[in-house]
């Protein structure tokens, strides 16, 4: 038997039935007999192909979530480079090169940002940032950020102490 365009749409109907899909309904809906419906869907194999339908759909609807949470980790990352910039220009008019009393280039907490615990703060969000970046981007922050702002943090406090 050859597969005419009635037999694909009752097999469309049957498909597009759901959980509720049966060969009862597409007889009622195409007025034939179920020995006929019955046939069609040996004969064509509707099983099998509402299963391979099923199948890609699933690949179609996972390629759409993959995308939208690309998106979103894209988006995040573009609002945490912000934020990143705003702290960072924050820490940077905080801090100054000075020369100490020796000669010696030293780091020097100015009173744009109050105390070391304001700049502490910022620091930390900073660290914060950074981390979330990265698992964004599926690095394990703790193996990358070699303690290299908190170390910084330890400077400005041995500075702040010496003045």
């Amino acid at each position: 038997m050859k597969e005419t365009l009635r037999h694909q749409k009752a097999f469309d109907y049957y498909y597009l039935l759901g959980d509720k899909r049966s060969i009862q309904k597409v007889c009622l809906k195409y007025a034939v007999s179920t020995a006929a419906v019955k046939k069609w869907s040996i004969a064509f194999n509707w099983q099998v192909r509402v299963h391979q339908k099923d199948i890609e759909i699933a690949k179609r609807l996972e390629k759409k979530v993959d995308d939208i949470i690309v998106n979103t980790k894209a988006d995040y990352r573009r609002d945490i480079r912000s934020a990143y910039g705003i702290i960072k220009a924050i820490i940077n008019t905080a801090i100054a090169n000075v020369k100490d009393k020796d000669g010696n280039l030293i780091k020097k907490l100015i009173p744009k940002i109050r105390n070391v615990e304001d700049t502490k703060k910022s620091i930390e969000s900073m660290e914060k940032l950074i981390k979330a970046d990265l698992l964004l981007i599926g690095e394990d922050p703790n193996q990358l950020m070699a303690n290299s702002l908190s170390e910084f943090l330890k400077q400005c406090r041995q500075t702040q102490q010496k003045t």
